[in-house]
């Protein structure tokens, strides 16, 4: 075999090589993109119909008006590494949510639940929820995830169980809660 001969037997092992390796990116590539994409359309899905009130608080934070609803309208069940990807409140939030618009028990023929009364007169009504993990939580009590910056696998959930008795506490990241959503309106 002479030189030319090695060289394109070189050549056509390097060109195979080569053309496998593009091959093999572009098609994890377009895996990755279509995750990518069937994953924001997933969250973009959460927030549809969602509404926001404005509460007039200090901080400018709208409140949405209940919590994220599944398609056919019920309480749409998340653990924490799906919530967090959306606009979930966080601690300072939810204290200045509690600390800013009373709460009161509300008991009506097919709504249970707390409502918070805002300075314009408007109400967010929440209904009670049950944790999937505690049996103590969420009987009679509002809870909804709340961001947070942990390490390990807790992460901090609000858990209203009465005007003035609420409590930030941690669960297991991966429990299905309920949902708030807040938007900076300023």
């Amino acid at each position: 075999m002479n030189i030319i001969e090695k060289a394109k037997q070189y050549a056509q092992g390097k060109a195979i090589d080569a053309l496998t390796a593009a091959i093999e990116q572009a098609y994890t590539d377009g895996y990755n993109d279509g995750i990518n994409h069937l994953e924001k359309e997933k969250l973009e899905a959460a927030k549809a119909g969602v509404t926001f009130k404005n509460l007039d608080l200090p901080s400018g934070i709208a409140w949405s008006d209940g919590y994220v609803k599944d398609v056919i309208g019920f309480t749409k069940m998340m653990s924490y590494p799906d919530a967090s990807k959306l606009d979930i409140p966080n601690i300072e939030d939810f204290k200045e949510l509690v600390s800013n618009c009373p709460i009161q028990f509300l008991n009506e023929t097919r709504f249970h639940g707390l409502k918070f009364i805002l300075k314009n007169g408007e109400e967010i009504k929440l209904h009670y929820e049950r944790h999937q993990g505690q049996s103590d939580v969420g009987i009679n009590n509002v809870i909804f995830w709340l961001k947070g910056e942990e390490d390990g696998n807790e992460r901090n959930f609000a858990c209203i169980y009465g005007p003035n008795k609420w409590v930030v506490a941690k669960t297991y990241m991966g429990y299905q809660l309920p949902v708030m959503l807040v938007k900076k309106e300023r």
